[in-house]
């Protein structure tokens, strides 16, 4: 198998990473080429008054709609902000007012605003956060940046995003999100294949995006 990679290397290289992907599945296992796709239920149990919730992002992802989600269900006030030059303040005010009413920050793009964050990490660190309402949420995006401060990343629970590839991936995506107790609730039999059906074409839908203008599917 080895071998057929080096082959693959020389002659195919846009083959190469499907090849890898097949030698790490013959030697260790489908899960560790396959990501899991963590559900927002699961990363809200992890988070509490203390502890950021920050997502790593990969191009093509975006936690938005399950953190909005989550917080109408909770019917929780949130702060919303897309940081970048001159937002350090209303985002510093944010903090500072959630921590007290025990509602939620929400600041996507920290990497764009990199000479704020040292003070973010300062925030974090003084009493004023240490005491928290318990329904304090805060929640974080960036994208792999090597400015990051390592005090931040030590505090927070890390969530690598990545957008899935191919229609299994994508299947699992949007399954990932659903509650399995929803599918009880409606008794019609047509429920099941007709959330199936729209899942797939969904999918290719997502699929199709890689090709641009190419097709039908332009976005």
């Amino acid at each position: 198998m080895l071998s057929k990679i080096c082959i693959l290397k020389l002659f195919r290289i846009d083959r190469l990473k499907e090849g890898i992907s097949m030698y790490i599945v013959d030697k260790m296992g489908p899960e560790y080429v396959k990501p899991k796709y963590p559900n927002i239920n699961e990363i809200f149990s992890m988070s509490d008054n203390h502890t950021p919730t920050l997502y790593i992002l990969s191009p093509g992802a975006d936690p938005r709609s399950d953190i909005i989600a989550k917080k109408e269900e909770l019917e929780i006030n949130l702060f919303e902000e897309s940081l970048g030059q001159g937002s350090e303040d209303k985002a510093t005010e944010a903090i500072k007012t959630a921590v007290v009413k025990g509602t939620w920050v929400f600041l996507q793009n920290c990497h764009l605003l990199k000479k704020w964050l040292p003070d973010l990490d300062r925030i974090l660190d003084s009493e004023h956060v240490k005491k928290a309402h318990k329904d304090f949420r805060l929640w974080l995006t960036t994208k792999p940046t090597d400015k990051f401060p390592l005090g931040i990343l030590h505090k927070s629970n890390k969530i690598v995003v990545e957008p899935p590839d191919g229609l299994d991936a994508n299947l699992r995506s949007t399954w990932s999100k659903m509650n399995p107790k929803d599918f009880d609730t409606c008794i019609n039999k047509e429920f099941k294949p007709l959330v199936y059906c729209l899942s797939f074409f969904h999918a290719v839908i997502q699929e199709r995006k890689k090709f641009g203008k190419i097709g039908w599917n332009i976005t």
